[in-house]
């Protein structure tokens, strides 16, 4: 029946533009210049209940009939919700590389370019930027040595400069708008690949980054609900706790920390053929996020919410307290990964084959909080899968091409204490495109068609409020596309 359905309209209409010039300077260096701008329009309504769950039904009400009621019947039994949101995103890029000095290992290059940013929802995040890459080749092809085949290094660095805005609503009807906040911060890099011999390179990869609070983190309307929460410290056993959340302007950047090491071979045994895996620690300082990031049991929170995040937890009385689930920086992250890929291409008489295998261990995924780490959060619901694999499969025909893509992730535990049922599924998904270029109609004209869990494959039933887990799988099933592009 849809007297309980809430959603009545719910349309998002996407607008996407980008315009690309690459102009060639010298026989050594271009220039390319990227414009791109992106709309996205939501047009929403929707059907909310009374607030007072007492209220007498109307006489237009009709419990004979489980579809449709009279009209008379929503206008006076419920209230609408209407909104229209407009968000928009304004990106222009410059970018300048070429040949710097030739070398005994190669051309050693550079490349330089800026970048300004415009996005704006609720509020308006401007950057602008600037960046250098450095790429330097020590040992080539013309200056081996035993056991260092190969040799090239290099660095890079990036300035970002962030000025942020927003409404903060005070809950109280009165919204401030806080005025632009400015965020910065300069993001390098170092690497080194090395071959010891030709089919095998060694690489090495370091750097310090950082990601700004979303806009959402910052400006979300306040919310609070009210129910009894179970407590050993309240004297009935139950303690009338108040969930309260907003915008939390004062958060600042997380700063990552990232090293990688990997090795890939190319066996001349086997033509077309490459083995590669990478070992990655990813270490984030100033994690954003709140008290639903250790548990959704509201029971947990209001026991263990203080050792979590001091000060998040308010008691008013003995029967009586308020539980803060704002944003804010309260932890430090570690993570751990292994990758692998195996690679082959089979070139035939009328085409190329290809195929990719691929797969993520997750070795160890942790927050830090007051009270100390969380545990190993690998293989849970609150962290991500043990494995992740994925198998490619394209055929390459030069005016058409076919993928097909296996995508698999590995069943896990739901952490959440209230879940009864504990195990989740692994859960597998098949892919499906097709491209065709028609180049003889227009150069450059390209048609892609294909489909995405094609199988319709089911969710994985998980213990909790939705019954599945969005984050690992898209609630629209079985879904088609059709593409139409032009490079001029």
């Amino acid at each position: 029946s849809d007297v309980c359905s809430s959603d009545l309209r719910n349309i998002d209409t996407q607008l996407q533009t980008n315009v690309g010039l690459h102009a060639q300077l010298t026989s050594h260096w271009d220039l390319r210049l990227s414009l791109d701008y992106a709309r996205d329009d939501l047009d929403s309504l929707a059907r909310n209940p009374p607030e007072d769950p007492t209220m007498p039904l109307p006489p237009s009400f009709n419990p004979f009939i489980s579809g449709a009621q009279d009209p008379a019947f929503y206008d006076a039994y419920f209230t609408y919700d209407h909104r229209r949101q407009r968000s928009t995103n304004r990106v222009a890029s410059l970018n300048v590389n070429g040949e710097l000095l030739k070398m005994a290992g190669g051309s050693m290059r550079l490349a330089l370019g800026a970048e300004y940013r415009d996005e704006r929802f609720s509020g308006t995040r401007g950057s602008r930027s600037l960046f250098g890459e450095l790429n330097i080749p020590v040992v080539g092809a013309d200056n081996a040595l035993p056991g260092v085949h190969s040799l090239v290094l290099s660095a890079a660095g990036r300035h970002e400069r962030y000025n942020q805005s927003g409404l903060v609503d005070s809950g109280s009807g009165t919204v401030t708008r806080v005025t632009a906040r400015t965020l910065q911060a300069f993001s390098p890099s170092f690497g080194a690949n090395w071959q010891p011999v030709e089919a095998l390179t060694v690489r090495y990869n370091w750097s310090r980054s950082f990601n700004l609070p979303s806009q959402i983190d910052m400006f979300s309307a306040p919310f609070s609900f009210t129910i009894p929460v179970a407590d050993s410290e309240s004297p009935s056993g139950f303690t009338t706790t108040t969930f309260i959340g907003h915008g939390n302007p004062a958060l600042h950047q997380q700063i990552g920390r990232t090293w990688s090491l990997g090795a890939e071979w190319a066996p001349g045994f086997v033509a077309g053929t490459t083995l590669s895996t990478t070992y990655h620690d990813v270490r984030i300082s100033g994690y954003i996020g709140s008290l639903t990031d250790f548990s959704g049991d509201l029971d947990v929170l209001l026991a263990e919410g203080n050792a979590l995040i001091p000060g998040s937890v308010t008691r008013t009385s003995p029967a009586s307290a308020i539980v803060d689930l704002s944003s804010t920086n309260f932890a430090h992250f570690e993570s751990r990964s292994l990758d692998f890929r195996l690679t082959h291409d089979l070139r035939m008489a009328h085409g190329l084959l290809q195929g990719e295998l691929s797969a993520t261990h997750a070795i160890d995924n942790e927050l830090f909080s007051a009270a100390g780490p969380t545990g190993n959060r690998a293989g849970t619901s609150s962290g991500p899968s043990s494995w992740v694999m994925r198998a490619r499969s394209t055929w390459d025909a030069v005016a058409w091409s076919a993928t097909a893509v296996i995508n698999f992730e590995d069943s896990y535990r739901n952490d959440d204490p209230g879940a009864v049922r504990q195990h989740v599924r692994s859960y597998t998904t098949l892919d499906l495109q097709w491209m065709h270029h028609l180049d003889a109609l227009v150069k450059g004209l390209r048609v892609t068609a294909g489909g995405m869990n094609v199988m319709n494959a089911g969710f994985p039933f998980i213990d909790n409020q939705y019954g599945l887990d969005s984050t690992r799988v898209d609630f629209r099933k079985r879904r088609w596309y059709l593409e139409l592009q032009a490079d001029f």
